[in-house]
């Protein structure tokens, strides 16, 4: 189910974040990225491992807290380059309670918006080889409703072991 409060409030936060963050990236060294980046990835893992049930009367959502923890996600997610998803969707399930997939419908969304504000910035510095953003942003594109349609098939723990998968991928890629 998407929510478009959701979406507004927290990817709001995140955007201004993101842009943030990227300019902040600079004044640190590739290795202390790196560990900014497996400390919040190691949060993630843990929190995808907690077991909350999940508030399906989910009917309002407390807005600043959205915007807070989406601009705090957005900073870290500016800093390390990486476009928060691995991080929003434990934090949709364990800290807003929210359902597998209400927190896949809205994370997408949420982690695209999020993206632009970091991009936009990484571009004006010349970080972003345009050729290779092209294909992924295409790819994205084709790929994603794939993906969303999948996981309304798949069921919730499943998913949260392929995400959990994919975060210690990402945590070993930048170990070894």
């Amino acid at each position: 189910e998407f929510s478009p409060p959701l979406v507004i409030y927290m990817s709001g936060g995140m955007i201004t974040g993101s842009m943030l963050g990227a300019l902040l990236a600079n004044l640190f060294n590739a290795e202390f990225v790196n560990t900014i980046y497996i400390i919040i990835a190691l949060i993630a893992l843990i929190l995808m491992f907690i077991n909350v049930k999940p508030n399906l009367n989910q009917s309002s959502f407390n807005k600043p807290l959205l915007v807070m923890v989406g601009l705090f996600v957005g900073i870290i997610s500016g800093i390390v380059g990486a476009g928060g998803a691995f991080i929003i969707i434990p934090i949709l399930l364990v800290l807003f309670k929210l359902p597998m997939n209400m927190v896949v419908a809205n994370s997408i969304v949420i982690a695209f918006i999020s993206s632009i504000g970091a991009f936009i910035i990484k571009l004006i510095q010349g970080y972003i080889p345009l050729e290779d953003a092209l294909f992924l942003v295409i790819g994205s594109i084709i790929f994603t409703p794939l993906g969303f349609r999948l996981s309304k098939k798949v069921p919730s723990f499943v998913q949260k072991w392929i995400i959990s998968i994919l975060i210690i991928i990402a945590i070993i890629q930048i170990v070894l």
